[in-house]
């Protein structure tokens, strides 16, 4: 009697009013909507996320803001990070200086790449030395592979002037306007003198905090837009109010001015009309 008294006890025992094998619906996340083709201005998406770390602040894409040299901190080469069994273990340096000084082994990431013969150096190490955060905005080529950045040629180096902020080089007969002669002071480049969109009148990066955008210096007002998105992939320029022809990219949700890639007035409207699928020429050719 006891024993059935306890089976009885056991069930009745009340159940949950969820039943065991009911699911409760998923959410599906709202996507978000795809730009169409016509004239207007881009939609204000949230602004990438920058994190800071010695004196340089970089965004999640290739924007970045340097800070004065002499604020920088120093960095510790040697980074550790725990093995299995919690001990600290040191990372191994996949890269090489290759100054003749130098031949000391680095992370990569330490190191100025040449962007013709990928050999690897210390900004430090360099002749004259380099500021590696204002260097490695540009397309950097080492003593031996430098030449004009306008003309993309070797050779005449009497005629070659250099940057004192990102080491770009080039011919002074290339340059518009052209120099009459080499100068004896500190040069500076347009790229970094210039804001790259409304080209306002910069301070020499050297000399105070400085902002890039793909290698180009831009102003306060510029950088935010081109953070939040809001500008011409072909021509990275910034949306002005009274431009009216734009096409949205499928693809990278940007939008394109309808000039930048050659795509006519009645072509615009055509492409609106028939709801014609667009890919901008910087996926295009990402794509190929």
């Amino acid at each position: 009697n006891c024993i059935q008294a306890e089976e009885e006890t056991i069930v009745r025992i009340p159940i949950s009013t969820t039943a065991v094998g009911t699911k409760k619906k998923k959410k599906m996340p709202k996507s978000s909507e795809n730009p169409r083709k016509s004239g207007g201005k881009s939609q204000k998406k949230r602004p990438l996320e920058v994190s800071t770390s010695s004196g340089v602040v970089m965004d999640e894409e290739v924007g970045s803001v340097v800070e004065n040299p002499s604020s920088k901190k120093k960095q510790k080469s040697d980074e550790k990070s725990p093995d299995v069994g919690g001990k600290p273990k040191k990372q191994k340096k996949d890269g090489r200086c290759m100054a003749s000084k130098c031949k000391k082994s680095e992370f990569l990431k330490n190191l100025l790449k040449c962007s013709l013969c990928d050999k690897t150096f210390h900004a430090k190490c360099c002749n004259p030395p380099l500021n590696p955060a204002l260097a490695k905005h540009g397309e950097w080529q080492c003593n031996d592979c430098r030449r004009c950045l306008k003309c993309s040629t070797p050779g005449d180096e009497s005629s070659l002037v250099v940057c004192d902020a990102c080491d770009r080089s080039y011919h002074i007969y290339c340059l518009r306007p052209a120099l009459d002669n080499t100068p004896d002071t500190e040069w500076f480049c347009e790229h970094c003198v210039n804001c790259r969109s409304c080209r306002v009148n910069l301070d020499p990066p050297t000399r105070s905090r400085a902002k890039f955008w793909q290698g180009s210096r831009v102003c306060e007002g510029c950088f935010g837009k081109y953070r939040n998105k809001e500008y011409c992939p072909i021509c990275v320029k910034i949306y002005q109010d009274h431009e009216r022809n734009f096409i949205g990219c499928d693809r990278c949700n940007l939008w394109v001015h309808a000039d930048c890639d050659g795509i006519s007035e009645s072509r615009l409207k055509e492409m609106n009309q028939k709801d014609q699928t667009y890919i901008c020429k910087p996926c295009r050719e990402q794509k190929s």
